[in-house]
């Protein structure tokens, strides 16, 4: 078979083994965010008392939620198949990764608790990443990728429905494709972690994996786009789930755990410690057949099966304005591991990859307003 996509940026490398200063990086920012988390003293007028941590949006509000995602990822192993015979890259290969967005909500309406009409404003949309291939002989190979939002300056208004209990979406100004409305985001305000009812300094609570995919994929399929002449196999790595934003990755399965515990209430703000460990697996065969390269097309290549499978493990704090009901921010540290299959067909014959990375992430979202 015709192996153009098996010789690219995804499937032509390998990592064995991980830096120590990386190791050591993630371990003291996951250590740092512990003890933040979990050595707070109580504060003294909320010990004994229960306290109702509730999101509560009001007419006029003005929020803005600025969101960071970084990963670092090394390959750990990767063997490609053509035919019956299987490669074993012995090259190292490195991902570093930043996602930034900003965005921006008005509420205009609210009834039952819940904002039944507002607006979101896509105000800033920023991916880079940068890979490092590291050959067994020759020069280092590094390359880079800057890609931003074709939504950057769209704003979109939710409409609530009650007969369905879901958000209605029609864009408020700038048009743009109606293709990414259906999965934007209603739920960005951190609510997600919160308890169903009021509890003390020292409570704490289990969360179901489900309900946080959306900390993760923050708000929603923001589509991204690479400047022209982007090298076309690191931008399909990156779309598949690897170093950039994390949507790819859900929209199968979810499972794990997520704790959480109230450890104090200062000056308004409550803090609460969280613990997680998720993993979530997805079939992505059809999406992967979508985004062959149109030589890949041409030569009949077909994808046949390919899959992801994400994990993390870390803690951080949400730190959340009793008064004014909603987040004022969101830390998450810990390890971050990516699985990538592919199974491939054409004229040429069967071929395939598997992928295994593994690194660390962070996670910031700073909610500002009024």
């Amino acid at each position: 078979m015709d192996t153009t996509l098996l010789d690219t940026t995804l499937l032509d490398t390998t990592l064995r083994r991980t830096t120590l200063w990386r190791t050591t990086l993630w371990r003291t920012t996951i250590a740092a965010l512990l003890c933040a988390s979990l050595s707070a003293a109580p504060a003294s007028a909320y010990v004994g008392e229960s306290v109702a941590l509730r999101s509560t949006p009001k007419p006029d509000q003005r929020i803005t939620h600025a969101f960071v995602l970084e990963h670092t990822l090394v390959v750990q192993r990767l063997a490609t198949r053509v035919g019956s015979d299987v490669q074993i890259s012995q090259d190292q290969l490195e991902f570093g990764g930043r996602t930034s967005l900003r965005f921006v909500d008005r509420v205009r309406e609210v009834a039952g608790g819940r904002p039944t009409l507002f607006s979101r404003l896509l105000e800033g949309a920023d991916v880079h990443v940068d890979m490092r291939l590291q050959p067994t002989t020759g020069p280092a190979r590094p390359l880079a990728l800057e890609g931003t939002s074709p939504l950057k300056g769209a704003s979109v208004l939710f409409r609530y429905l009650p007969e369905s209990r879901t958000y209605g979406r029609m864009y408020d100004d700038l048009e743009t494709s109606e293709e990414f409305l259906p999965r934007i985001s209603v739920a960005i305000d951190l609510s997600c972690f919160l308890p169903d009812a009021p509890v003390e300094v020292g409570s704490s609570w289990k969360i179901a994996p489900g309900r946080i995919e959306d900390v993760f994929a923050y708000g929603g399929l923001v589509p991204i786009r690479f400047a022209q002449g982007a090298d076309p196999q690191l931008v399909r790595t990156v779309a598949l789930g690897v170093a950039g934003p994390l949507d790819p990755v859900f929209g199968g399965t979810t499972t794990g755990t997520c704790d959480a515990t109230l450890t104090a209430v200062e000056g308004g703000i409550a803090r609460v410690a969280l613990k997680l460990d998720l993993r979530s697996a997805k079939d992505q065969t059809a999406f992967s057949q979508e985004i062959l390269t149109p030589p890949e097309r041409y030569d009949g290549v077909r994808v046949e099966k390919s899959t992801i499978a994400w994990g993390f493990r870390g803690a951080g704090e949400l730190r959340w304005d009793v008064a004014a009901g909603r987040a004022v921010s969101l830390a998450l540290a810990g390890a971050e591991d990516v699985r990538v299959t592919l199974d491939l067909d054409g004229p040429g014959g069967a071929g395939g990859s598997d992928l295994t990375l593994a690194g660390g992430m962070k996670l910031a979202v700073d909610v500002t307003g009024n």
